[in-house]
């Protein structure tokens, strides 16, 4: 073999190695021993399977918080603690540290080639999405372009055509119109009163509702949205007497 050959035998074999590593991550709760859980999964290993500690925050106050729980939504995690199987595309399995053993190991790893891997894995990080950008734009004390940057994924999430009526829906109902209102709120509590800014927001709101209603005004959604939206006419129309 020549010295090209074997240099693209080595560049080869590299990249299937490479390919075959995996790392995986180890979820578990603050204040937890993270070197006693490695050594607990240590002997169940594959070769060429590394682990990495998460520690999952009990609460989503900042920023940095929402994204670890966002990772964790993302890949299953639905007990502490716990292993998240993940290859290069991603988490595909996740395993309790309790009771686990080298079988349950290779059973989960042959997830990895599920048929339905790829759709389940979408439904999780679809959650995991909603949960984060309703959650980030919550919180009170926020980067105002971060709430607005949420605000705007959201919206956007309403016009997607790859998602069900249903589902576009309950997103413009229970994610985007409750954000419009916290911005309103936190821009009327800087103000001090109502103001050009925080009448924009409501007017945006009201959209939301709209869009909920709209998209199909005979379901549950549908109907909830046209009641929330007249009680912002009446609600309007009263406050008029003030003016």
């Amino acid at each position: 073999m020549n010295r090209l050959g074997v240099l693209l035998f080595t560049l080869l074999f590299a990249s299937l190695c490479c390919a075959q590593e995996e790392n995986w991550e180890l979820f578990h709760a603050p204040g937890a021993d993270g070197t006693a859980l490695l050594r607990r999964v240590s002997t169940c290993l594959p070769n060429g399977v590394s682990v990495s500690l998460r520690e999952l925050p009990s609460t989503g106050a900042d920023q940095d918080s929402l994204q670890t729980q966002r990772d964790a939504i993302a890949a299953g995690v639905h007990s502490l603690p716990c292993l998240s199987l993940r290859d290069s595309r991603g988490p595909y399995a996740v395993l309790p540290i309790s009771g686990i053993d080298s079988s349950k190991v290779d059973f989960a790893r042959k997830l990895a080639s599920s048929p339905q891997r790829d759709e389940h894995a979408e439904q999780r990080l679809l959650v995991a999405t909603l949960f984060y950008l309703c959650s980030l734009s919550g919180l009170p004390e926020i980067d105002p372009a971060l709430r607005d940057s949420a605000i705007d994924r959201l919206q956007e999430m309403t016009e997607l055509r790859g998602l069900s009526v249903s589902l576009r829906q309950f997103i413009a109902l229970n994610c985007l119109y409750p954000a419009l209102l916290q911005k309103m709120c936190v821009l009327y509590a800087a103000n001090g009163s109502h103001s050009p800014q925080s009448e924009q927001i409501f007017l945006q709101s009201v959209t939301a509702l709209e869009k909920a209603r709209d998209l199909d005004p005979l379901s549950p959604t549908g109907r909830r949205a046209h009641e929330l939206r007249e009680q912002l006419r009446a609600a309007r129309l009263r406050s008029k007497r003030f003016d």
